[in-house]
């Protein structure tokens, strides 16, 4: 159970997300369809809160002296990929998680998404997609080296 509780967890941490919890997962020997549902739903969990607090949270760090620098760099980074997804939208929000890189996932699409003001409604089919995906490339990555290793 500690194992399922971990993997859930790594999966809703910025940075990590699911890109970090899937390859956990598997090595400690959970089953592929168990490590999907647990680290799409722990990725996807946190989207709504993301979405719908991110500015208010931006407020409230902006008023305490020591997070007000956190704050401004928070908003600097969804700022700058703002204007990448901006133009594209659905597609371009979905590509931007789906990409497994540093920087990129649900947590980061969120936060940009909330900036922008999207409704949930619009915010969160592509993250979920993307997501979806990234979890497809993660796992072909984990088990392609593993045949190679």
């Amino acid at each position: 159970m500690l194992k399922y509780i971990t993997v859930f967890f790594i999966s809703m941490m910025p940075i990590l997300e699911l890109r970090g919890a899937i390859p956990v997962g598997l090595e400690w020997g959970l089953s592929f369809k168990e490590t999907m549902i647990i680290c799409l739903c722990g990725n996807i969990l946190v989207v709504p809160f993301i979405v719908l607090l991110f500015n208010k949270i931006l407020v409230v760090m902006r008023k305490i002296k020591i997070t007000a620098k956190i704050a401004d760099k928070l908003e600097a980074r969804a700022e700058k990929h703002s204007k990448k997804i901006e133009k594209w939208e659905f597609l371009g929000l979905m590509i931007f998680v789906a990409i497994p890189l540093p920087g990129t996932g649900a947590w980061t699409a969120s936060m940009v998404a909330g900036l922008m003001k999207m409704r949930l409604r619009t915010a969160i089919p592509p993250i979920m997609l993307g997501v979806a995906i990234a979890a497809a490339i993660v796992t072909g990555v984990y088990y392609g080296f593993k045949v190679i290793i």
